[in-house]
């Protein structure tokens, strides 16, 4: 029989594996406790198999490794010793499953767009094709920039993390969006004297915007803003002819 001692340390080892693993772990996010406990017990059960199996093909096979494993393991919690290389597999395993799978970003992207919100599907669409984003904030100041990172939890989408092109604010009457800084000349400055800029990076310009300021966020196209600009421009002479 397993005692209580001799069943957690797998789970432990279950749940680290679920949790750390690109596979499983933005999935895993998303799980509620009950589900995220039953999958972690699954992995566990999975590896504590195997650790008994190990161990008893060790004790059978190699009489110095029988007589370790009796040193450190008493006979009174007789899978003791299978529980905790049970818990080392987990807690290790992911680590090298990881550096197979390097891919994570095009799992967090399929992910986002399988499982996400409306919120996580447009940014994973414009992280996977390049493409900029105009965030609006509920202060009215407004960022364009590229998404540089996906957050992984479509429960709790806390922050968008981008690398700012443009900024400005939406006027308060009209909400008509106006530039006030371009980034691109600083960055330019950055990359062409590292030496006057020692210590700075162009990700250092990162931005980090909490969901919960957000107001509205669009894939952004400079060319269909001009063309937005432009009509607005031919209508509001339109205007003034007509007041005329």
């Amino acid at each position: 029989m397993f005692g209580l001692n001799e069943l957690f340390l797998p789970l432990l080892g279950g749940y680290i594996f679920v949790t750390r693993w690109y596979v499983t772990r933005y999935l895993a996010r998303q799980w509620s406790g009950y589900r995220l406990f039953f999958n972690s017990a699954i992995a566990g059960a999975i590896f504590l198999a195997l650790s008994i199996l190990l161990v008893s093909l060790l004790k059978q096979f190699s009489p110095v490794a029988q007589q370790w494993l009796s040193l450190l393991f008493p006979a009174v919690y007789p899978y003791l010793d299978a529980s905790v290389f049970a818990f080392i597999v987990g807690g290790v395993l992911w680590v090298p499953f990881n550096f197979v799978q390097r891919d994570k970003e095009a799992l967090a992207i399929r992910y986002a767009e399988e499982f996400g919100g409306p919120l996580q599907v447009l940014l994973a669409k414009a992280f996977s094709e390049t493409r900029q984003v105009a965030i609006t904030l509920s202060s009215g100041k407004v960022y364009i920039g590229f998404v540089t990172k996906l957050n992984e939890s479509q429960n709790q989408e806390e922050f968008v993390l981008i690398w700012p092109q443009f900024s400005g604010y939406r006027e308060s009457e009209t909400k008509q969006f106006r530039v006030t800084t371009d980034y691109a000349p600083v960055y330019e400055q950055i990359a062409e004297n590292p030496e006057q800029f020692a210590g700075i990076s162009i990700d250092d310009f990162q931005v980090v915007l909490p969901t919960a300021d957000l107001e509205s966020v669009s894939i952004f196209d400079f060319k269909v803003f001009e063309l937005f600009a432009n009509a607005e421009a031919v209508f509001n002479s339109g205007d003034e002819l007509i007041d005329a």
